[in-house]
Formats: structure tokens, sequence, C-alpha cells
């Protein structure tokens, strides 16, 4: 190299690099990798925490304090413990305390939280209750998750979308609710039996044979109810589920907008 011999590690070293788990790396990938490792650790820490408290909520004597341990965290690392833990509980009173617990904590992975369990959470009481804690504290841009997930193939998630853009009264999100007063979703049926298969069915007729079928897609076009709730609570004007009059009135609005911020701004000048 240059004129001298040197060895491939040497050469690496020079360059810059460290041999790090059997790689060779940057500073920068080093320092990256042992944050995240310190941050798996803190986390398994806090599961385990969180699970002995989850124990000690179902008794009598323990809970009060297990209750104030849960509310004092405020650690983001204790973000995705909860989320699992919060994924899969069935008891309301334990649910309501997790939503508590990241309804308070600084964070934007616990905003997060709070947000998908409004729109999947099996409990419709829990739905209310995440979407209070989220109005209450009122993050920025809380219209944002809720405006992506109208475009969710899942209609369930459309609808509590709606809803919690109607609670929230963000009117940037009045055009992409007009785009989903009616959206189109698949459903897979179930087929009977094998599609190589072959049925014998018995009738006053006689008997007949059926050939199996597969599963089979059926392409469903829903109206959204929730979404024009929305759309008649933001507006206060109702086309029902007519998306032309609906587009037409929002550029009417905006146009109208528009030249009222033209003679403002001529005002200034």
């Amino acid at each position: 190299l240059e004129g001298e011999w040197t060895t491939r590690d040497e050469f690496r070293r020079q360059k810059g690099y460290e041999l790090y788990r059997g790689k060779w790396r940057t500073p920068q990938e080093i320092e990256i990798l042992e944050e995240r490792a310190r941050q798996e650790i803190v986390q398994k820490d806090w599961l385990q925490k969180l699970r002995r408290w989850r124990q000690d909520l179902d008794d009598p004597e323990r809970t009060r304090a297990a209750q104030q341990s849960h509310l004092a965290i405020h650690d983001p690392l204790a973000v995705e413990p909860l989320a699992g833990l919060l994924a899969r509980e069935r008891v309301r009173r334990v649910k309501v305390l997790y939503a508590d617990v990241l309804a308070q904590m600084d964070c934007e992975a616990a905003v997060g939280v709070l947000v998908h369990r409004v729109l999947v959470d099996p409990d419709e009481e829990m739905l209310h209750y995440c979407l209070d804690r989220l109005l209450a504290r009122n993050p920025p841009r809380l219209a944002d998750a809720f405006i992506t997930a109208l475009r969710d193939p899942v209609n369930g998630k459309v609808n509590r979308a709606a809803y919690a853009l109607g609670r929230i009264g963000d009117k940037s999100a009045l055009a992409p609710l007009v785009a989903a007063l009616v959206t189109t979703h698949q459903q897979v049926l179930p087929g009977r039996g094998s599609p190589d298969s072959t049925t014998a069915t018995f009738s006053d007729s006689g008997p007949s044979l059926q050939q199996g079928q597969g599963p089979q897609v059926v392409i469903r076009r829903i109206r959204n109810q929730h979404v024009l709730d929305a759309l008649v609570r933001l507006t206060g004007t109702n086309f029902d589920f007519d998306r032309e009059r609906w587009q037409y009135w929002l550029a009417q609005e905006q146009r109208a907008s528009e030249a009222a911020h033209g003679v403002a701004d001529a005002r200034r000048q």
C-alpha cells in the first residue's frame, strides 16, 4: 500500500474501522448498536417489573402499591413493554390503568400506542377512554394518524378513525373524509371442501355431485356511516353519501377562504 506492506486489519483501522462483534464497523455504527443493546436490556427489565406488578394488581393487599408503581413510570423505554401487555390484557380496569400511564408519558411512542388502541381494541369502552385521554393531552398533529387510517383495508378501522376525527375537530381531515365516504374492501370467504374434491348430495330429485370450491374473494363497497357523521359534525351540512356534492362544496369553501385571505392581505398592504 503506497510502497509499504500492511495487513488488512491495520489498513481498516487506519480508515477508522473497528472490529466489533465479528465485523468491521465505524465508531458511529458501534455507538448505535451499543445504545440499542442498552435499550433492550432496560426494556426487558421493565417487562419483568410490569409482569410482577400485574400479578400484584390481583392481590387486594398489593393493588394500591402496584397502581402507584405503574403511575410513577415516565421512562419512554417502558412504552413498548406496556404496549404489549395492553394488547394482551382482557381486564378493563387494568387496561384503563395502562392507558393512564401511557397518557402521562411525554413521548410520541406513547401517543402512537393510544391511537392504535382507538383503532383496534375489541373493547369499545377502551376506544372511547383512549380517545378521551388523547383529546385531553392534545398532542401536535393528532389527526394525522387517523387520517392515514381512513385508507386502511379493514373497514372497522376506517369508521373508528372517522369517529376520532369528528371528535378531534381538525378541518384538514375534510377532504380525506369525503374520499372515505364509500370504501372498497376485500373479504375472503372460506371454501367448501378441496377444489379437487367432489361432494355427493341428495334431494327429492335424486343424488347429485358438486365440485369442491376453494376460498373465494368477495369485493364489497361499503357506505361508512361514521365518516358521514364526522363530516356533518365538522361542517354543519349534510350531502349524505353523494361524494361529488361534498367535493363541490369543499371546492367552494376553499375558494371563499382564499378570496377572504386575499382581501385581508390587500388591506394589510
